[in-house]
């Protein structure tokens, strides 16, 4: 048996920003193509629109208490 630590978190050498920039597009892309979606099978923008609201305030909601429900999970975190 080894007595090596775990390997540290990666931070893949990206700063904060780009990392928030690239999370923040991609959302973008994802939601967009949610409502370009509804839109080309209702033929209503206005249901695009709706979707898309509701998409973002939906996924938001449920992703952040996603985060809080891990939070209190002890599993995989490392001691320093």
């Amino acid at each position: 048996m080894s007595d090596a630590k775990a390997a540290p978190p990666v931070n893949m050498g990206q700063t904060r920003k780009r990392t928030l920039i690239k999370a923040t597009t991609w959302r973008a892309i994802a939601s967009l193509t949610g409502a370009a979606i509804v839109v080309a099978m209702t033929g209503h923008l206005e249901h695009g629109g709706t979707f898309l609201a509701a998409d973002v305030s939906l996924k938001m909601v449920f992703y952040y208490m996603h985060e809080r429900g891990w939070d209190a999970i002890s599993w995989g975190i490392l001691a320093d």
